[in-house]
């Protein structure tokens, strides 16, 4: 295994429709590769990707005429960077913005690790301002699965599992990948320290009490991919790491109930899970 370095790592950002923090990310992550690669599925608002050209212009924009899904585009910047000899591919969502010393921190991870079977290495984050625990007394531990943003991918683990399943379009894309590493023999670890501030969806928080609730307020599109991308793990997964299907199904019965408590176009947004359930246990 070929150790990264800033020499040897891509990053790759995946875009639509971009708020102007991904200024802030570009700034903060060209410092820390080799090189930025930024694919864009298909934005209607191209204003923010304009000023990125024209304030980084090392920076190659890959666009794409219609949002393929993040599975899609990940793999098409992937290959790219592959095709121009990186070893290494950082991955990034549009509103992850990154530490000084993300990189740094997780090539010296992957370092300790010193294992010719590691495929990636996430990083801790922070979700919406607020730590993300991962109790240690390491830097790093080994994980099951990592989020996609803010982790480093082996070009050779890449190349030899094949590309994110382009099927699942949005939803568990980098859950799947992470069992299909896992399954094939390789590890993931991610750092204890948070490198990497994180949004996820539209949190909308309600007090009841002592108790607070929180749901992500995700369109229906997105409940419709969870759903039935769950139902895909469950067949394809359950066998060999059952504890964690059982996990994440938990998670999407809770999520469901918190639709019904929490957020608005409730209807729309559970039809969409049965139709997504329905069609995951069918799927040939």
């Amino acid at each position: 295994m070929r150790f990264p370095s800033k020499e040897n790592i891509c990053a790759v950002v995946i875009t639509y429709n971009p708020a102007h923090v991904l200024l802030e990310e570009i700034e903060s992550i060209i410092q820390q590769v080799a090189e930025v690669i930024i694919v864009d599925n298909g934005s209607s608002d191209k204003s923010i990707l304009n000023l990125v050209s024209g304030k980084f212009p090392a920076v190659q924009i890959i666009r794409n005429s219609e949002n393929a899904g993040i599975a899609a585009a990940l793999n098409k910047g992937i290959d790219a960077a592959i095709n121009k000899s990186h070893s290494w591919i950082l991955q990034l969502d549009q509103d992850s913005v990154p530490e000084h010393d993300l990189v740094n921190e997780l090539c010296r991870c992957i370092a300790m690790f010193n294992n010719e079977n590691l495929a990636m290495a996430g990083c801790n984050y922070y979700i919406n301002g607020k730590a993300h625990p991962y109790v240690s007394d390491q830097h790093y531990k080994k994980v099951m699965t990592l989020i996609t943003s803010g982790s480093l991918l082996s070009a050779e683990a890449y190349q030899k599992n094949g590309g994110y399943r382009e099927d699942f379009f949005i939803d568990a894309v980098d859950f799947e990948y992470s069992l299909r590493l896992k399954k094939a023999g390789f590890h993931s670890i991610i750092t204890t320290k948070p490198l990497l501030h994180h949004s996820i969806g539209s949190i909308r928080t309600v007090n009841f009490g002592l108790f607070k609730l929180q749901s992500t307020n995700h369109s229906s599109l997105r409940r419709y991919y969870r759903a039935r991308n769950t139902m895909l793990l469950t067949r394809k997964y359950f066998s060999t790491f059952p504890m964690w299907i059982i996990k994440y199904n938990f998670f999407l019965f809770v999520s469901s109930l918190l639709i019904l408590l929490l957020e608005k176009d409730k209807v729309s947004k559970i039809k969409a899970i049965f139709k997504g359930l329905k069609e995951g246990i069918t799927q040939k």
